[in-house]
Order: structure tokens, then C-alpha cells, then sequence
């Protein structure tokens, strides 16, 4: 069976519609399976939906060790096994909640109280390809499976399945990142799936729709929609519309831009897809690069804010929670830079792992918390942005990192994500204008290392805005920004996360109360 990178490397939209929760026939098991893959071909057997991991510590070690045919990812390609998926954990080394279940836990799923906006898709095609069946899926969940064995309720017959997909599934290709230290490509974050139309600098097309030709094309468009929901009626593969990536993963895109060729965008998306997960190296013409640990620092505080999202629980606890529960989550964040930060034994990698998370996990558009009743409170967020980024950027300097042929191919694109949010936040009309005065001082010091700062859609703009805005700040001004260590300043910020906002940690009577009524 050919193997998806994809199923271990995509977040997926971050705007994502809520998911069908299981399939009723054959049929419509392969439409709602195939919907929730960013990756899927139309083999189902290889389709890969994206990437599963688990939520929690194992509560049985015991129970993991009985169970240990997951190889691990020291195993090289000389192996029986073979080069096996790295296991993706947490900062403390949870496990993620895998984001496929088979249809035989679906009572399993609903009274684990799992996040819905993170457990996407139920498995119910035969054979259970994208769960039970599938090599990847095995790898990187069985220690959450273990964990949590008694409940989801699977049978010997299921867990045997384990042994015959690694019978019948090849190991890992030779280009396929397994270690946090490697650099992988990746999809644009959901924010740039939705802004970018292909163009780096994130200008509108000219004269478009001049002759009435933009009306053909959504004509074309709905006929076309048309055509996909009567194959996903068949039971036909079909991607899903949040799925579709809709920005070049290149650094220069010849066929995405409004009004090229669709085969050519087609060709160019597919190319994508194949790309994901593969090492950076290999695809110097990639755009989007992460360290495999960075990306997965990025899903684990996703999954994190997922899990205190009351609208995905149809709950309604109170305006402002989900707004608190993420700021309690990127609290939790700021704990884990300051936990690196403070070790003495960290290399520059460790912290700038956590750079890349904060940076993919802003531009997801999970991240939302401007809009809290708190602005004080959001105003001394938006400065700890900056004095981590600042923090990072200095340690960089120190060890001889930060300059335009680094070791780390991306310090480029990370640096103008961060920039282009705070921006944003700075001229979103919140009134947080005097408290990403940072941005100047990062674009300052990239240009004195010679990094050229780009990537994200409509960054040229953003720049062009900050470099005129620079010479009015001055020299006390920038000095400022950088007075303080981020330990000090995250010390005085006081509140330092937890679990409280985590809904599957209420009561099932509160969760009861809350809930919304239909109808």
C-alpha cells in the first residue's frame, strides 16, 4: 500500500467545519473519510487522513510495554520494520489524541468527551483503511490506544490488525522526516490557505473581471461543486473544500494566481501534496518549512485550544470562554519557552522549536483572543510575543545562527509570520498599537544579519508600512522593547495557564447544564 506524508505531517484547515461523526453504509463511509483527508488519493486503501496523535500521558506503562510492536523512530531502514513515524508528543511528553477513529469507537469517542474540532473523522470504509488497516495510523497512536485500552472497547480481532499492517505496509521512504531535529516541508498555515492566491506580495490581480469573465469562472465554479456532491453521493473520493490548498507551497508559483490554468494549478497542488512531510532539503524550492519538533509544538497547543472550544461541544458556558481558554493555553506556552529557556543544557533548536509553534499556531486561525473583555490582559500578550521572539532571536546571534545561509532554513518566514499577526493586531482597530513596537526592532535586526523577510501573503506591504513607520522610532524607543528579559517579564504577567477552561474536566452534570438547546 503506498503511503500518504500527508497523513503525518497536515494540521488541516484550522477553520474547519465540524466533521461527520461516523458513516451509515459503505458509501457514505468513503465520502465522509475522504472529506476530513487533506491528502487522499483515489486509492482509498492509500489514502491517509491527516495526521493522528493522542491526547494524554499514559495512565499504564504496564500496559504500553504488554503491547510494544510499534517500532520506534531509531529503527533504520536496514530494520525488518523498517524506518518507522516519529511518535509525536507534547512538551512533557503527552500523546496526542488521534484525529481517526474506527467506527467501533464511536461510543468510545463521545464518552472520552474528545475534542470535536480535533477527532475529525470516524472510519467506516471496508477494511478500515484509514485506522485499523493503516501502518501510519498504528505508529503513532498505539501508545494513546494502549492508554486507553479498556474504554474504546477493541477486540483482540482489532488489535491484530496492527501485525498485518505492518505486513502490508511499506515503512517510511528514505526522504521522510522522523526526527524533531529535521527540517520538513509543510502547508501554509489556514490563514494563508485563505488569503493567499498565489502571489508572494499579496496583491490583487489588475483588470480582472473586466469582460465579465470572473462571472463565467464562478458559473463554471458551481457547476463543478455540482459534479463533487453527486460523485460524494455515489461514494465517490472527494476532496474537502477545506482541505483544498489554495496558496503555492513554492517560492515561486507559475499556476495558482487567479486566471492560470487549472491543470497546471491542479499539477502544481499535486506536487504539494507529495511534498509534505518530505525533508526540506530535498525541495529547496518549498516555501513552507518547519522543524518536524516545531510543527508538532504547533498541533499540540491546537489540539490544546480545541479541547476549551465550547461552540465544538455545542455548549455555551459563557461569551468569552473560548477567548480565556485560549489565553490560558498560550499561557501554558509561555511556561514551556521559560522552561527551555531556563534550562541550562538547551540547544538553540529547543527554543527555536518553540518559535515556529507559536508562529504556525497564530496564523492557524485557532488563535483568536483579541476580542476577550480583558484588553490589558491581551495587551501584555501581544508584548510576551514579542519578548520571546526577541529572546530567540538573541540566542540565534549568540551562537553564530541568525544570519541569511543559517542552518535553519526558515528563520525567514517564521520571523514575517510573527510580524505580520502582531501587525495585524497593531492596526486591527483593538488598540494594541503601542504594544507590537517589537516588530520594528525584529525587522531592524534581520536586516542587519541580512535576512531577507518574506513569505506570507501581503507581506511586502506589511514591510514596506513598518520600514516607513521606522524612523519615528527612536533610539530610547527601541531600547525599550528589549529592556527586560522575557523570564522577568512573563514573572510579571502572573498567571501562568493550566486546565481549567479543558471541558472534558467538567462534570458531566455541568456539561449538561450548559449544553444548547435545539430548537
Amino acid at each position: 500500500m503506498k503511503r500518504s506524508a500527508a497523513y503525518t505531517y497536515d494540521v488541516g484547515d484550522g477553520k474547519r467545519r465540524p466533521a461527520k461523526r461516523a458513516a451509515t453504509s459503505t458509501n457514505k463511509a468513503s465520502a465522509s473519510a475522504s472529506a476530513s483527508a487533506s491528502a487522499s488519493t483515489k486509492n482509498a486503501a492509500a489514502s491517509a487522513t491527516e495526521k493522528a496523535s493522542a491526547l494524554k500521558e499514559t495512565s499504564s506503562s504496564s500496559t504500553v510495554q504488554a503491547r510494544a510492536a510499534v517500532p520506534s523512530p531509531s529503527q533504520s531502514l536496514g530494520d525488518p520494520i523498517g524506518k518507522g513515524s516519529k511518535i509525536p508528543v507534547g512538551p512533557n511528553g503527552e500523546l496526542f489524541i488521534p484525529q481517526v477513529f474506527p467506527s467501533e469507537c464511536l461510543k468510545a469517542v463521545k464518552k472520552l468527551v474528545l475534542p470535536p474540532g480535533w477527532v475529525h473523522a470516524i472510519d467506516a470504509t471496508p477494511g478500515r483503511t484509514l485506522s485499523l488497516s493503516n501502518r501510519r495510523w498504528w505508529e503513532m497512536n498505539s501508545r494513546w490506544l494502549e492508554a486507553n485500552q479498556k474504554a474504546l472497547g477493541l477486540t483482540d480481532k482489532h488489535w491484530k490488525m496492527r501485525d498485518e499492517a505492518f505486513i502490508d505496509n511499506p515503512p517510511l521512504e528514505e526522504d521522510d522526516a522522523n526526527t524533531s531535529e529535521e527540517f520538513i516541508c509543510i502547508y501554509p498555515p489556514a490563514d494563508e490557505q485563505d488569503s493567499n492566491d498565489g502571489d508572494e506580495d499579496g496583491e490583487e490581480d489588475e483588470d480582472e473581471d473586466e469582460d465579465g469573465e470572473e462571472d463565467e469562472d464562478e458559473d463554471e465554479d458551481e457547476d463543478e461543486d455540482e459534479d463533487e456532491d453527486e460523485e460524494d453521493e455515489d461514494g465517490e473520493e472527494a476532496e474537502d473544500d477545506n482541505d483544498k490548498v489554495k496558496g503555492s507551497g513554492n517560492k515561486k508559483s507559475s499556476a495558482d494566481t487567479k486566471g492560470k490554468n487549472k491543470e497546471a494549478a491542479d499539477a502544481e497542488e499535486e506536487a504539494l501534496r507529495k511534498r509534505v512531510g518530505k525533508l526540506a532539503s530535498r525541495h529547496p524550492e518549498h516555501l513552507w518549512v518547519s522543524s518536524l519538533g516545531g510543527h508538532e509544538r504547533s498541533r499540540w497547543w491546537t489540539q490544546e485550544i480545541l479541547k476549551r472550544n465550547q461552540d465544538d461541544y455545542l455548549l455555551h458556558i459563557y461569551n468569552d470562554f473560548n477567548w480565556y481558554g485560549t489565553i490560558e493555553v498560550l499561557e501554558n506556552l509561555f511556561v514551556q519557552f521559560e522552561r527551555v529557556l531556563k534550562s541550562t543544557s538547551h540547544e538553540p533548536l529547543d527554543l527555536w522549536r518553540e518559535v515556529e509553534g507559536l508562529a504556525l499556531l497564530l496564523n492557524s486561525g485557532n488563535a483568536e483572543f483579541e476580542m476577550c473583555d480583558d484588553g490589558e490582559r491581551c495587551e501584555k500578550i501581544l508584548e510576551l510575543f514579542g519578548s520571546m521572539t526577541i529572546a530567540a532571536i538573541d540566542e540565534l546571534q549568540k551562537k553564530g545562527l541568525f544570519t541569511k545561509d543559517s542552518k535553519f532554513p526558515n528563520i525567514s518566514i517564521m520571523l514575517a509570520l510573527l510580524i505580520k499577526y502582531a501587525w495585524s493586531m497593531g492596526r486591527g482597530g483593538y488598540g494594541f498599537e503601542d504594544t507590537v513596537t517589537w516588530v520594528f526592532y525584529v525587522v531592524q535586526q534581520a536586516e542587519a544579519a541580512g535576512i531577507t523577510l518574506g513569505g506570507p501573503s501581503g507581506f511586502e506591504k506589511i514591510l514596506k508600512e513598518i520600514k516607513d513607520e521606522a524612523s519615528e522610532q527612536t533610539a530610547a524607543s527601541l531600547s525599550k522593547v528589549t529592556k527586560g528579559t522575557f523570564i522577568d517579564k512573563f514573572k510579571s504577567y502572573g498567571s501562568r495557564g493550566g486546565d481549567k477552561h479543558v471541558i472534558a474536566k467538567m462534570p458531566s452534570t455541568e456539561r449538561k447544564r450548559y449544553a444548547c438547546k435545539s430548537g
